[in-house]
């Protein structure tokens, strides 16, 4: 059962999108490129870029759900579309946890912010990998 915002969400938004120009994996490299965008920010440590990090994270995760959707609804599943976002996820999963580690570096976990992102990081992509 669909309980989730991204759940909610993502079949009415991506349902116009059947029978145009937009694959699935369109909407995973535009989940790439925001999960990205808001690692640097999440990285730079300062309030704008945690803001501008945190939002742009948002609007991945729901990229995130809204490819896998399509490519449901739209019978355009692929070994190949799995794989990718796969590993996109995976990357910028991992990735999340390294940024918020670096972010944090001038708050009061000081240098033990950056470890311990890297553990967590480290834990994302081994869970990841064990899932999948």
């Amino acid at each position: 059962m669909a309980t989730t915002w991204t759940h909610l969400l993502a079949r009415p938004v991506v349902r116009p999108l059947i029978g145009t120009a937009v694959r699935p994996n369109h909407l995973t490299t535009l989940r790439l490129l925001t999960g990205i965008a808001a690692c640097v920010g999440l990285a730079l440590g300062t309030r704008a870029g945690m803001w501008w990090g945190g939002g742009l994270w948002l609007v991945s995760a729901f990229l995130d759900r809204a490819d896998g959707e399509l490519a449901r609804i739209g019978n355009m599943m692929s070994a190949g579309g799995h794989r990718y976002d796969y590993f996109a996820d995976v990357s910028v999963n991992t990735a999340f946890f390294v940024a918020i580690g670096f972010g944090l570096r001038n708050t009061w976990l000081g240098a033990w912010s950056i470890p311990l992102g890297l553990l967590s990081a480290a834990s994302i992509l081994l869970a990841s990998i064990f899932a999948e």
